[in-house]
C-alpha cells in the first residue's frame, strides 16, 4: 500500500504544481519521473493484487485481464523510458531536457 500511495501521490504533486501555475523548466522533467515511478510501481502492484484474488476464475476474469494488459502496456506507451534515458541524463547534467 506505501508503494501505491508514494506514486499517486508524486502523480498528485506534478498535477497541483501545473494546476496551480508553478510549471517551469522543470516540470517537464519530474513529470517523466513521476510517469516512470508510476508505472513502475503498478508492474509490481498488478502482479500482486492478481495473485490475491486466490483463484484462477477469478484472476482469468475480463475486469482483471483488462487491468494487467492497460499496466504492462504503459511501458510502451511513448515516451518510453529507452526514448527518455539520455535526454532525462542531458536534463540531470545541464538541466536542460532536449526531447524531440
Amino acid at each position: 500500500m506505501a508503494e501505491v500511495e508514494g506514486a499517486m501521490s508524486a502523480a498528485e504533486g506534478i498535477a497541483r504544481r501545473i494546476d496551480d501555475g508553478d510549471a517551469d523548466a522543470s516540470t517537464p522533467a519530474h513529470a517523466l519521473y513521476v510517469r516512470y515511478c508510476v508505472q513502475d510501481a503498478l508492474s509490481r502492484v498488478v502482479p500482486r493484487a492478481v495473485e490475491l484474488l486466490g483463484n484462477l476464475d477469478s484472476a482469468a476474469s475480463a475486469e482483471v485481464a483488462h487491468l494487467t494488459t492497460c499496466a504492462n502496456g504503459l511501458a510502451l506507451h511513448p515516451p518510453t523510458r529507452a526514448r527518455t534515458t539520455g535526454p532525462l541524463a542531458a536534463y540531470l547534467a545541464d538541466g536542460r531536457l532536449p526531447l524531440t
